[in-house]
This record gives structure tokens, sequence and C-alpha cells, in this order.
């Protein structure tokens, strides 16, 4: 991938944060390397023009498990892991093996099975067959630990409003 600032058209990847958010990202994948299996080793660019910004390489690690930092925290970064299932109901499993539930991806050629496993998947976006497509036509947020509310879409306005019920009882007419 081509890394660059917001300003270059040519970019396929900014920055992080900042430096400091670089290196934690790329301490995240680092610690990774003892248990995963680094499929792609990123990092932070260190030469050339973009070296005094904050810009991470990708990184893709293979995991077994689940219980790991890399799996179950927000890595904010340009990292991926990549997880081995034995079943459906070991991927559903896994993708469920988490306190976030911002968004998923199912890949299959079997519309069926991804449309049945996308609805086992505790998350507020599930993308069948592709990923990260948003539209300002659809609401966008997440359940559990990524449940802040919705973005886009009809339900968006709610955010913005608070519901107050008014009760009141006529005292003008006597009670029969």
């Amino acid at each position: 991938m081509r890394l660059g600032s917001g300003d270059d058209e040519k970019a396929q990847l900014g920055p992080v944060i900042d430096r400091a958010s670089a290196r934690r990202v790329d301490a995240i994948v680092e610690e990774a390397t003892s248990y995963g299996t680094v499929l792609l080793r990123g990092g932070v660019v260190t030469d050339g023009p973009l070296a005094a910004g904050a810009f991470y390489r990708p990184s893709l690690i293979e995991v077994d498990r689940t219980d790991v930092r890399i799996v179950q925290e927000e890595v904010f970064g340009p990292v991926q892991t990549f997880e081995i299932f034995d079943d459906e109901d070991d991927a559903v499993t896994k993708a469920n093996d988490t306190i976030y539930g911002l968004a998923a991806s199912v890949f299959s050629s079997d519309s069926m099975k991804a449309r049945r496993v996308a609805r086992r998947i505790r998350t507020g976006t599930v993308w069948i067959n592709t990923w990260g497509a948003i539209s300002e036509d659809f609401e966008e947020g997440g359940v559990k630990g990524s449940g802040y509310g919705y973005l886009c879409g009809p339900r968006a306005i709610e955010e913005f409003q608070a519901l107050k019920v008014y009760v009141e009882q006529d005292h003008t007419q006597s009670a029969h």
C-alpha cells in the first residue's frame, strides 16, 4: 500500500494519530510475533520523507487463540489478524469472543451460509463478501463495547434528541 498524507491523491493509507500511537501499534505487533505467525510485518516508517510523521506499514498476523492482546484490544492501526477456524460454529464463537462488536465481514461463495453466519455474529454491521461499505443511507454503529450510538441513516437523528413525556391531570373536571 502506498502511504502518504491526506492531501496526496495517490496515497492509499494515511498516518495513525501520532508517533506515540505508531510505536504502540508496533509494540502490539511485536508482542504478537511470540504467539502468532507473521504473514506480513509492517512497522513504523523510519526513513524517507514520511519518517517525521506517524506512518505505519500494514501487518497481518495469523493467530490461533482469541484470548491474546491483538484480538482482544482495539489496535487502531493498519493491523489485521487472520484466524483459522474448524467449522461454522467455531468461526462464530471466535468472532463473538471479544468485548467489541463494531463490524465484521463474512466471505463465502454460499450466500445462505454467509447470511446464517452473519445473523449469529454480534456486531452492529456485518458485510457479506465485502468490507467497509458505508453509506449515509443506512445506520452505522456497534454493540457491546463498541455500542456508542449510530451514525447515518434515519436512527442517527435520535442520537441528538431527548424524549420527554408530559403527563398532566385536568383538575377542573370533577371525578365521578
